[in-house]
């Protein structure tokens, strides 16, 4: 018997929301666990690769939520390589760290209830110039 039932996939959350599950802060444990394995222990402002280890926490924490949203919107799993190379894991034993808490997280997701929220856009009003000329001083 090679077919059998499957999670249902939810559609796309009508314009102008996005669909959300559990709460960032909730992985802040997780994400401080795996930032240590990491080589960012330690207080708040210290900084390891000149990151600080409070950037580095907030950004785990961050993509580990979206590994949850993932599994409970049953999509498919997000790539991690992102994580490893902005955080510059180089060695085997840092990237299974990540590589299994961004598992965990994403099956930890599965069957999390889905909740619909209004989008929200916030302006900075930062004004950004690149150079894609590939000259310098241009």
């Amino acid at each position: 018997m090679a077919n059998k039932a499957k999670p249902r996939v939810p559609g796309p959350p009508p314009h102008g929301f996005v669909q959300s599950a559990g709460k960032q802060e909730d992985f802040f444990g997780k994400a401080k666990e795996l930032a240590e394995v990491l080589g960012w222990g330690g207080d708040p402002d210290w900084e390891y690769l000149d990151i600080r280890v409070e950037d580095a926490i907030a950004y785990l924490m961050q993509k580990l939520h979206e590994q949850f949203i993932a599994g409970a919107q049953h999509v498919e799993i997000p790539d991690w390589l992102p994580v490893v190379e902005h955080l510059a894991v180089d060695t085997e034993e840092e990237r299974t760290a990540v590589v299994a808490a961004m598992k965990q997280a994403y099956e930890a997701g599965k069957g999390a209830e889905l909740t619909m929220h209004e989008k929200r856009v916030v302006r900075t009003d930062a004004d950004l110039t690149l150079n894609i000329s590939g000259k310098k001083g241009k």
